[in-house]
């Protein structure tokens, strides 16, 4: 199994540690969910251009690289609206058209067809991605002067961006 390949299985794996992490009621843990979700989101971005760069483009990462993402936004976008973050009616339009998508790459696949994610797909995964990202952990804690501490996932991924930028 070549790197690529390796990252979106991690991306699978990640999931469950980003559910716990999520209705853990800590900051911390929140902060580790929104950790999670960057690094994910990050290896998303990572494992394609690592295997085409390296011509190791397989049909095992062509089906399980959209379903890695699939699993993870679909179920932040799951869980932001069980937390009044998201409304309920956008989480089942999104929810459902990323299983009528699966639907359709199922059905490919038993005629020996393989579809690769196209550049309006990759546009909405990072439309969703930034839309979710933006979302701060929740419950906010308070801090000992009776402020809100939040930190949106989107200010972590410009710090992680920042960090590997500079």
């Amino acid at each position: 199994m070549n790197p690529a390949n390796k990252a979106t299985l991690l991306r699978i794996l990640l999931v469950p540690v980003f559910v716990a992490c999520f209705y853990i009621n800590s900051f911390i843990a929140h902060l580790i969910a929104c950790a999670i979700f960057v690094f994910a989101s990050l290896t998303d971005v990572w494992d394609g251009w690592y295997a085409r760069k390296h011509d190791l483009v397989t049909d095992f990462g062509k089906l399980m690289d959209p379903m890695a993402d699939k699993l993870l936004f679909c179920t932040a976008y799951i869980m932001l609206c069980s937390k009044g973050r998201i409304s309920g009616l956008l989480t089942v339009v999104f929810v459902a058209r990323e299983l009528i998508i699966s639907a359709f790459r199922l059905v490919a696949v038993e005629k020996g067809v393989v579809i690769a994610a196209g550049k309006l797909g990759k546009l909405k995964t990072l439309l969703h991605r930034a839309a979710a990202a933006r979302q701060p952990p929740v419950p906010a804690d308070r801090r000992s002067d009776g402020s809100d501490r939040h930190l949106s996932c989107g200010a972590l991924y410009r710090l992680v961006l920042r960090g590997l930028y500079h």
